[in-house]
Formats: C-alpha cells, sequence, structure tokens
C-alpha cells in the first residue's frame, strides 16, 4: 500500500507545470499575454530568435532600444526575478537591481492590472522554454542613453495611458498629434 501512495504521489509531481505553476495561473497568463498583445517586441522574428528571448530592435527618432531576454532563463533573462520584482518592473519600469526601463517599454499601460494578473502573466512567462541569450545593448546617443535620466521621467506631466487613448505618455506623442481623448458629455 505504501509503494502504491509513493507512486501516485510521484505521478502527482511529475505532472505539475514547470517551475511549480499553478496550472490555472499559467492559462490566466496565457490569456493576459495574448489579450495584450502578446509581447511581441521580446521575440527577433526577423534574425529567427527564440521565443520571449529579446534582441529585436525598436527603432526610435534617437536610436535603436533592444528588447530584452524575458524567458525563465537564470543567467540572461529574468528567472532570477521574485515575485515583487517582476511586479516593479510592469507597474514602474525599474528592474531588480533598480535599472530603469526606457520607455519603449509601455509599463505605465500595466499600472491597472492586478498583483494576480501581473503573477499568472509571469507564471505563463515561466512555463515557457529558457533561451540563453544575452541582452543586446542600447545604441541611444547621449543624453537619450543616459540611464539614470531616467529617474526624471515619471516626473514629467503626463497622462495615464486611459487618458490619451495611446498608450503613451503625452511627452512621448509625436509634436502636433493630439490624443484621441473620449469625454463624456455632462
Amino acid at each position: 500500500m505504501a509503494r502504491v501512495v509513493t507512486v501516485l504521489a510521484l505521478i502527482c509531481l511529475l505532472n505539475l507545470p514547470a517551475g511549480g505553476q499553478d496550472a490555472s495561473a499559467i492559462e490566466r497568463g496565457e490569456y493576459i499575454f495574448r489579450a495584450s498583445g502578446g509581447c511581441s517586441c521580446h521575440t527577433d522574428v526577423e534574425n529567427e530568435g527564440a521565443f520571449m528571448a529579446g534582441g529585436r530592435a525598436v527603432r526610435t527618432p534617437f536610436g535603436s532600444v533592444y528588447a530584452t531576454n524575458i524567458t525563465a532563463d537564470s543567467e540572461t533573462g529574468i528567472g532570477t526575478w521574485r515575485d515583487a520584482d517582476f511586479i516593479r518592473a510592469m507597474r514602474h519600469g525599474i528592474g531588480p537591481d533598480g535599472t530603469r526601463f526606457f520607455p519603449v517599454f509601455p509599463f505605465t499601460a500595466f499600472t491597472g492590472m492586478s498583483d494576480r494578473d501581473l503573477l499568472d502573466l509571469k507564471a505563463y512567462l515561466f512555463s515557457l522554454p529558457h533561451a540563453e541569450r544575452e541582452n543586446t545593448v542600447t545604441d541611444l546617443p547621449p543624453p537619450f542613453g543616459w540611464r539614470p535620466l531616467l529617474g526624471v521621467v515619471p516626473t514629467l506631466p503626463t497622462l495615464s495611458a486611459r487618458q490619451n487613448g495611446t498608450g503613451a505618455p503625452t511627452w512621448l506623442l509625436p509634436s502636433g498629434t493630439v490624443p484621441n481623448v473620449t469625454r463624456r458629455a455632462t
């Protein structure tokens, strides 16, 4: 009888999702992933890069910023990030080591998501195959590539993504752009 229980316990353990994550959290995370556009910038399709391993150039008028590896690889991805690290990155654009992310990462679009939604998204990302790929250094010229200056970004006057209808802070919109603001008649 003890052997049967041991075998059943082992079968149950072997059927757990990667990382010990709850299967329903992974399913909810996949739904959030797909509903939010699938983080397409994190896969370098043009150069046949691994799924979510980064490397895709995001071109701006100031130079290129390269998407980072968001697989669960512990050396080159986000595999060592704690839940609080992931939430802070997604809501505030700040990595576990205090590095500020460039505003091409639309962290302001995630501010209204619940902790559960963000952690479900993390569970889904961690269920994907790990890919070892070093992140490409950004080639923005000074002063645009100076990360310490990114500390002033949150203090710039902005409208939330919900207010300006673009998902981008107002100061990032091209000159002359009028945000698509829907107002209710009073």
